[in-house]
């Protein structure tokens, strides 16, 4: 093939080839064992969203892997959590990225040296970090439903405002309900305010029903009766140590399919219609 021809396919591959809803779950170096800092989707219209950037700024390098050299534009960033586990990476992103819009938890009050470094950076580029809270609603290509945080939930300094949100891709029927890292306390008090139909955006009849769990999944960590009520269809987690098919022992009351990113290190989700497809990056 010449290098005219090469071009050709590549942007054809890129822009132009028919493709659904991809999304990259990426772990901490990439390899088995290695608990998920990170989620970027591409959406079916070529929309590019990233959940969190973790620790390190390896999440440039793992960016760059799965879009063109030549696209530099993230449409959203959104950060659940913003401690340094969550944004230190987000700040490399931020500088080397054209980065449209950041949402962050309502009523963030952080002394990490990462988010305010984030801050700053984005500041530096006219980008202000949007505050989003409970009933809050975005389309950004998907659309987002926000469950917590709260106004009337009270918070503290061992406890900040964490995001919970979900996801919603009409054209693959696909809905997306990130958990973050939120305690037992805070799923029962979701639990107590929110139904099945409101957790996986309302106005998607949303066949793959997939909660993407906290970063380090253990045993007792989710409600039995937050997990009743969502119902998802796929569980998206981490951890070592190995579980039964199905994550008996973590997701017992569920009868969701469990996928254990700790088995398979960076992994790829694509969503044609109906099915589900996964492969490890």
């Amino acid at each position: 093939m010449s290098l005219l021809g090469f071009c050709i396919y590549y942007i054809w591959y890129w822009e132009y080839r028919p493709h659904g809803l991809e999304a990259y779950f990426f772990t901490e170096d990439g390899g088995v064992g290695s608990p998920p800092v990170s989620t970027f989707f591409r959406t079916s219209t070529g929309k590019t969203i990233l959940v969190d950037g973790g620790k390190t700024s390896q999440i440039v390098r793992k960016i760059s892997s799965v879009m063109p050299f030549y696209r530099k534009d993230i449409d959203v960033i959104v950060i659940t959590n913003p401690d340094d586990a969550h944004v230190t990476g987000l700040v490399d992103v931020v500088k080397r990225y054209h980065v449209k819009k950041i949402i962050e938890p309502y009523g963030v009050v952080s002394t990490s040296s990462s988010y305010l470094e984030l801050k700053r950076v984005s500041s530096e580029k006219g980008l202000q970090l949007e505050e989003v809270k409970t009933g809050d609603m975005f389309n950004m290509s998907m659309i987002a439903k926000v469950f917590f945080p709260d106004q009337s939930f009270q918070f503290s300094k061992t406890n900040p405002p964490r995001l919970v949100f979900s996801l919603g891709d009409a054209s693959s029927s696909t809905s997306f309900l990130f958990a973050a890292d939120i305690s037992k306390s805070e799923q029962k008090y979701i639990a107590g305010k929110f139904s099945l139909t409101d957790f996986f955006a309302s106005n998607i009849a949303a066949t793959n029903r997939i909660l993407v769990f906290p970063h380090a999944a253990n045993a007792g960590a989710l409600r039995d009766d937050f997990l009743t009520l969502i119902k998802p269809t796929t569980i998206i987690y981490s951890r070592k140590s190995k579980v039964k098919k199905g994550g008996e022992g973590l997701f017992a009351t569920s009868s969701a399919s469990a996928v254990n990113l700790a088995d398979f290190g960076d992994t790829a989700f694509s969503f044609n219609g109906n099915y589900l497809i996964k492969s490890s990056l």
